[in-house]
């Protein structure tokens, strides 16, 4: 069953055109349901992001643009497609359902660590993991909702919420590694409080 991994999310096909994806990249992709010479249909995902927490030094539309932006040529995410700045649509491929116990795979901590390796590459820190924002497609773990990433050498602004991160914050400081650990810790605790 698919899962919706966004709040605000719907489900659709996207017709394409080839800039979109490397030829590199279609070529294992699960998600590319037709390429032919009309065009090619992607299955995607498409987000609304909500003003609620714009604040004088945050646009989270903006900053989550961003950063998808920058990690799109990498694969621990799911790659953006289309930006509607006047609606505040985000529109990526789908990168699959939310990880749960029997979906997680073995190699999990080998893909957790190439996740935050290619985050500190690109100088980012998500900020905000918790279980609903890791998504599983094929086996591969990508990271979503950017909205609240940040320059990973920098302190977060002093007027970001308090509870970003939630219960999978690491105390007062925000720690990418801890925060994925204690999501999965909290996946695998959530599935087997279910089969009691």
């Amino acid at each position: 069953m698919k899962q919706r991994y966004f709040a605000s999310t719907f489900f659709l096909l996207t017709s394409m055109k080839k800039k979109c994806f490397t030829e590199e990249k279609d070529k294992n992709a699960s998600n590319v349901l037709k390429d032919d010479v009309s065009g090619k249909t992607v299955l995607s995902v498409s987000k609304t992001v909500s003003r609620k927490w714009d604040e004088e030094n945050i646009d989270v539309y903006e900053n989550e643009k961003k950063w998808l932006q920058k990690l799109k040529d990498t694969d621990i995410i799911a790659r953006p497609i289309n930006f509607d700045d006047e609606n505040r649509i985000i529109t990526t491929e789908y990168a699959g359902e939310s990880v749960n116990k029997d979906n997680l795979p073995e190699d999990w901590e080998e893909q957790r660590d190439r996740i935050l390796k290619t985050l500190a590459d690109y100088d980012c820190r998500h900020n905000d993991i918790k279980p609903n924002e890791l998504v599983i497609q094929d086996g591969k773990i990508r990271l979503v909702d950017f909205g609240w990433a940040y320059n990973r050498k920098k302190s977060n602004p002093d007027n970001w919420p308090e509870r970003l991160g939630s219960e999978f914050k690491c105390g007062d400081r925000f720690d990418d590694e801890c925060s994925f650990n204690k999501s999965i810790k909290h996946i695998l605790k959530k599935q087997e409080k279910k089969e009691e």
